[in-house]
């Protein structure tokens, strides 16, 4: 059977030796079909012209995790080695494969330095997954959702477009979100947020990426964490904690505690107000499609019981099992160890590029962990249009500031992710960039 175009061919043919028949597929490229503001979205990745500087994409690159091939191999090998019955293929428990929850217990707790219950986990499909999955079991249409501003983009077009939230910015500052602003904008909210019930614990939403912050770069401090917690308590409101960076940590000292950890058990006004969303897409590979929530009771009641997981029982069954089997074994530890000293390698090498040769048009913090720069541009820069010059005249892609904000602020700023490019075309990529914006403000 052939067909042509972006689809496969699959051909049948004689083994030698034995005379029997396997099916060879050959897969030809994808062509380039949607875009994101005039940038390749991820399905487009390998259509990226190979002159073309992608800062705009926050993902691993090809390269690195050609690596990860003879390591799931052999993971893949030992679990199936050790299966007897076939539970990896089945539905599934709810909460995920049994060796999958209690290895990634034990891996959280040693990346955080800080301990984490098994019996707080659930598997997902990753943290877009885990995000849609706690936002459709918890709220409908027209409730309400804080945010940061500025914040991750998809995140407000989930929000907005797909389930019809109403998003209320919160500002900002060089430390994270403001607290006493949002307590602010909660208090103007309030009539508007109902009351909560058993299908509805809490009256609304904090999104938050308090770790090494999308596209800040930031970590919120102990001390707004503290404080965040008493405002969530205060108001019944549940923060959804992106956590997705917090192991790219580049300090030899512990990462930031995420927000989760603030939020004690043994308080005598303690809730459950916190959630924490993680993936493997930012330190093993997107592919995988596995992440997980680490959550409360009410939380996890929900989540647990809700129709999505009793028709289809635990999600990624097979792909949680193959990388459970990996962290129980320590089969990926190098691999994650060699990915993050390799992204701290390619984050320096884009800040002395910036140094180098954008010092004069540009402001920055060097990032202490994650995939990206917040780059501050000239007053009189729009961020928006210079994305499109860049790309159009240089083939620089990079992200505008705008785009992050859900009042559209943040126009004179861009972010540059250095995590896609390769090492030894990040400073040529860097100079191209820092050429175009010289001739934009021309």
């Amino acid at each position: 059977m052939t067909f042509t175009g972006n689809t496969f061919s699959v051909q049948k043919n004689k083994m030698a030796a034995t005379g029997s028949e396997v099916n060879s597929v050959s897969y030809s490229k994808p062509k380039p079909k949607t875009a994101v503001n005039g940038l390749c979205a991820f399905e487009d990745l390998a259509e990226i012209a190979p002159d073309t500087s992608a800062f705009s994409i926050g993902a691993l690159p090809f390269a690195m995790m050609a690596k990860l091939r003879p390591l799931l191999v052999e993971a893949t090998k030992q679990r199936m080695d050790a299966e007897e019955c076939g539970y990896m293929f089945q539905y599934g428990a709810l909460r995920g494969d049994h060796v999958f929850v209690q290895a990634l217990a034990k891996f959280l707790s040693e990346g955080y330095q800080d301990p984490v219950d098994s019996d707080d986990i659930v598997c997902t499909c990753g943290a877009t997954s885990g995000l849609m999955m706690l936002t459709c079991t918890m709220f409908k249409s027209g409730d309400y959702v804080f945010v940061e501003d500025p914040t991750y983009f998809i995140a407000l077009k989930i929000f907005r477009d797909d389930l019809g939230l109403n998003v209320i910015p919160v500002p900002t500052d060089k430390e994270g979100v403001n607290i006493e602003a949002l307590e602010k904008v909660i208090l103007e909210h309030q009539d508007k947020l109902g009351e909560t019930n058993e299908k509805r614990p809490y009256r609304a939403m904090f999104y938050t990426i308090p770790v090494f912050n999308n596209p800040l770069t930031i970590s919120l401090p102990p001390d707004r964490c503290t404080a965040l917690i008493k405002v969530l308590r205060k108001y019944n409101i549940v923060a959804i904690c992106d956590d997705v960076y917090n192991m790219i940590n580049f300090d030899s000292k512990p990462p930031p505690k995420r927000l989760f950890s603030y939020d004690n058990k043994s308080d005598s006004d303690y809730r459950g107000n916190v959630v924490s969303n993680g993936t493997f897409s930012k330190i093993v590979a997107p592919g995988m499609r596995l992440g997980w929530l680490e959550a409360p009771e009410t939380v996890m009641a929900k989540v647990i019981f809700s129709s999505l997981l009793a028709s289809g029982g635990g999600v990624n069954q097979y792909t949680s099992a193959i990388i459970g089997t990996a962290l129980q074994n320590g089969i990926l530890s190098s691999y994650i160890a060699d990915t993050i000293d390799t992204l701290k390698r390619k984050m320096e090498l884009l800040c002395n590029a910036l140094d180098k040769y954008a010092k004069p048009y540009v402001k920055y913090q060097k990032p202490k962990g994650g995939y990206f720069v917040w780059v501050e541009l000239p007053s009189n820069c729009d961020g928006q249009a210079f994305q499109t010059y860049c790309l159009k005249n240089h083939k620089v892609s990079v992200r505008c500031g705008s785009c992050f904000s859900p009042s559209q602020s943040f126009k004179n700023f861009i972010r540059l992710s250095f995590s896609f490019v390769e090492e030894e075309k990040l400073e040529e990529g860097i100079q191209n960039m820092a050429t175009a914006l010289q001739n934009f403000l021309k």
